[in-house]
């Protein structure tokens, strides 16, 4: 195993973060700071460290290969998870096909954060931030392939470090924007068609100061991180873990400091962390890197199984919390087992039939 195996752990550590936020929010139960921060820095995790694989993968691979190895990794799992939620738990009927097929195709394609009708129809209630992630999986070649053309430049080795700085500027200038209801002219209309008029302050927080633009510098901080990693792991650790401890453990004290929520700044502190978690010794316990391989159906799922067992099934407390956490783990282990698993594989198959078919003879 190589210290690139704690990247699994990473990942179960952002996934229970947001179980945890969840928790809270849906039936009171709280861990001391993870359960306020949990939502926030979890999401944020995970961008960083797609920022930090997704430009590798981009680069290691053609295009198509790469947005087979994409689709293959996202899409099954999420419609098995959005299908199945919505027909047994929700009750959604998917035909006939009913007048607003346009936003459940969005929502389907796992682009609901596109415009606030297709986010209606989200029974995951978490697929908002596969938006922000698509985002990244279809910009992310092309800003690897500027970068390869720009190496021949005076200025093209610092491509990434300037990619940054501009995401960083766009966060910080659209997330002032739309809390200033500078945007709500932009979203007013599909606001409207989505039943909200005026935009309230929750819709205006949840859909505009959370859309793809404010998100895009936490991938462009992984890519940093990823390009610059020989440099940075020259970096004292002392260093890595004063930057987690000032802009991480206070992350909502910093959103308040700078006005602006979500900011940049825990950012910082979470690729510091990656960036530690590279360096350190392999996790020596098998659960982690198995809690981290389910992290993306356990994301998919939590949400309405702890709104069947505390809501539909009325269980509550420590006899809640179990039944929650046991339903949970066993329908992200069947998810990722016969669907999230296989489909991996079959993508990695597919690449290779196709480079078969080119090869001569």
């Amino acid at each position: 195993m190589s210290h690139r195996d704690n990247l699994d752990p990473l990942r179960g550590l952002a996934a229970a973060a947001v179980v945890a936020h969840h928790y809270r929010a849906y039936t009171g139960l709280s861990l001391p700071w993870i359960s306020e921060v949990g939502g926030l820095l979890g999401v944020q995790m995970f961008f960083v460290l797609s920022g930090y694989l997704i430009t590798a993968s981009a680069a290691r691979h053609d295009w198509r290969t790469y947005l087979v190895r994409r689709a293959c990794r996202i899409y099954p799992a999420y419609w098995v998870a959005l299908v199945g939620v919505g027909i047994f738990v929700s009750g959604v009927s998917y035909w006939p096909l009913p007048a607003d097929w346009p936003d459940r195709l969005l929502n389907l394609l796992a682009l609901g954060h596109l415009t606030p009708a297709a986010l209606r129809h989200d029974v995951l209630t978490v697929s908002w931030t596969l938006t922000s992630e698509w985002t990244w999986y279809l910009s992310a070649p092309l800003l690897v392939a500027l970068a390869a053309r720009c190496t021949s430049r005076p200025m093209g080795r610092h491509f990434w470090a300037v990619a940054l700085a501009v995401g960083l500027l766009v966060a910080l200038g659209w997330v002032w924007a739309a809390q200033n209801r500078l945007l709500d002219p932009l979203y007013a209309g599909e606001m409207r068609r989505a039943g909200t008029d005026p935009i309230s302050d929750f819709m205006r927080f949840a859909f505009i100061s959370n859309a793809p633009p404010a998100q895009f510098v936490f991938f462009l901080m992984g890519a940093a991180a990823h390009r610059y990693e020989a440099a940075l792991s020259r970096l004292p650790t002392s260093i890595l873990v004063a930057a987690v401890l000032l802009f991480v453990v206070p992350a909502v004290h910093w959103n308040r400091l700078l006005g602006l929520a979500p900011s940049p700044a825990s950012g910082i502190g979470l690729t510091a962390f990656l960036l530690l978690l590279l360096r350190a010794p392999t996790v020596p316990w098998r659960w982690p890197h198995a809690l981290g391989e389910m992290a993306y159906p356990i994301y998919l799922l939590h949400v309405p199984v702890i709104s069947i067992v505390f809501q539909r099934l009325q269980w509550q407390g420590t006899a809640g919390l179990l039944a929650s956490l046991a339903a949970l783990l066993a329908a992200a282990a069947a998810l990722h087992l016969l669907v999230e698993r296989p489909m991996n594989r079959f993508g990695r198959r597919l690449r290779v039939s196709r480079s078969s078919a080119r090869a001569p003879g």
